[in-house]
């Protein structure tokens, strides 16, 4: 499995566990440093996420050990199709700039709306170009839903595939959907591993909205307890039962939480059933949705 590093934190105040704020500049350095010795390939980034681009930049003497991975910008509702194209293209040659690079390794669509309306094939086929073009070595898609990814395969052959999986969110697994991406030679990269941090939380320190699921949250914590593993442990586990997945996606604050999960990743797999904490409910599993 691969080791990504998600940069959210580095330029956003990132995950409902996360009493600290974005990533100080003083810790970047460190964290980097534990990356490339623990063997992390990629970074995840997006022009939406702050200012983490110009921070992986300042850092390019580090940073230039990994592979990028990064979304395409988010269009403009007052465009036509041409400009978008043009939009996203000369946004792409932004991020390049300041991340000190001429390409990166895998393009993702960040909103499939882009690709689903009418005008979606001819999204898609600038996407091609920029491939084509060297500015990128695949192309793929970040999804939330089974239903969306089900009609891009049908439309777009697409290289890489982002999507949520965790206790609380297994829909792509008990669908099929992942096995179906293997067969047809799909990378996964699994994303929301800790569902921004939920999974992380103590149950009391849950706030209302989450009521409905309080039972279930605290029955889980008790199974991961009863198994002698921490929240962290428990959370990697169930990502390490599924063999699927080519590559997962996290987030830290400091180099110790990142040596934390690489640690959790190598352990040894427990023999734990996940599948009664799957929640069906998508104001819980998609935290876009969720009020606070």
């Amino acid at each position: 499995m691969k080791y990504v590093l998600g940069t959210a934190q580095f330029g956003l105040n990132y995950g409902i566990s996360n009493s600290t704020g974005k990533v100080r500049s003083s810790s970047l350095e460190q964290i980097f440093r534990t990356a490339i010795d623990q063997g992390v390939n990629y970074l995840d980034t997006a022009n939406v996420y702050g200012d983490a681009e110009d921070k992986i930049g300042t850092f390019f003497d580090l940073t230039k050990q990994f592979k990028l991975i990064t979304k395409t910008a988010h269009t403009k509702e007052d465009y036509k199709i041409k400009e978008n194209i043009q939009f996203i293209k000369e946004e792409l040659t932004i991020s390049l700039d300041k991340m000190k690079r001429d390409k990166v390794d895998i393009l993702l669509v960040h909103n499939t709306k882009d690709i689903l309306n009418e005008e979606g094939s001819e999204f898609f086929r600038s996407l091609i170009e920029i491939k084509d073009s060297g500015l990128a070595n695949r192309i793929g898609v970040s999804v939330y839903t089974i239903q969306e990814l089900s009609e891009i395969l049908e439309k777009y052959p697409v290289d890489v595939v982002q999507l949520p999986l965790n206790v609380f969110n297994q829909n792509f697994l008990k669908s099929g959907m992942l096995e179906v991406l293997n067969r047809k030679g799909i990378e996964i990269h699994a994303r929301s591993v800790f569902l921004q941090g939920l999974l992380l939380m103590k149950t009391r320190e849950l706030n209302d909205y989450f009521d409905t699921i309080k039972v279930l949250h605290s029955s889980y914590q008790d199974v991961v307890f009863r198994n002698k593993l921490s929240l962290v442990e428990g959370a990697l586990n169930f990502i390490k039962s599924v063999k699927e997945i080519d590559a997962i996606i996290f987030g830290v604050q400091d180099s110790t939480q990142l040596n934390e999960i690489i640690n959790s990743l190598e352990s040894k797999l427990i023999d734990i059933d996940y599948k009664n904490f799957a929640v069906d409910d998508e104001s819980i599993t998609n935290p876009s949705k969720w009020i606070n």
